[in-house]
């Protein structure tokens, strides 16, 4: 179907699983998107800096791997959770990580925290 027009997307606690889709990226008018709390694996998209008018992007809990896109950097003062996932660097420049290590059951787990260097946002953990 055509959602071109859709500003809100909450999929979170859904049991999802199965990659983000790169045609995320055609829903252009979207200002909030929230995928967390599933089970989503893979890479996040390049496509995803199509969103240039998200301002929250929650994608913690899930099990994302590899790098962050550079194109995160096209969505400029946003506030982004990344949590609960195994994303690695380098990270781009366009936003600060703060990178806590913890033992949960006897195993580490890396937890970032993500916000645009351009605002104010809070860290969310």
């Amino acid at each position: 179907g055509n959602l071109t027009s859709l500003t809100n997307l909450n999929l979170g606690f859904n049991q999802l699983t199965g990659e983000i889709p790169p045609e995320i990226g055609n829903l252009t008018n979207l200002t909030y998107l929230r995928l967390s709390d599933n089970q989503i694996s893979g890479e996040i998209p390049s496509e995803i800096g199509n969103l240039t008018n998200l301002i929250y992007l929650f994608l913690n809990n899930n099990q994302l791997s590899g790098e962050i896109p550079v194109e995160i950097c096209n969505l400029g003062d946003i506030s982004t959770v990344l949590t609960g996932n195994e994303l690695c660097p380098p990270y781009p420049e366009c936003i600060e990580v703060w990178i806590v290590i913890r033992i949960s059951e006897h195993r580490f787990r890396h937890v970032y925290f993500i916000t645009t260097n351009e605002g104010t946002n809070q860290k969310i953990l």
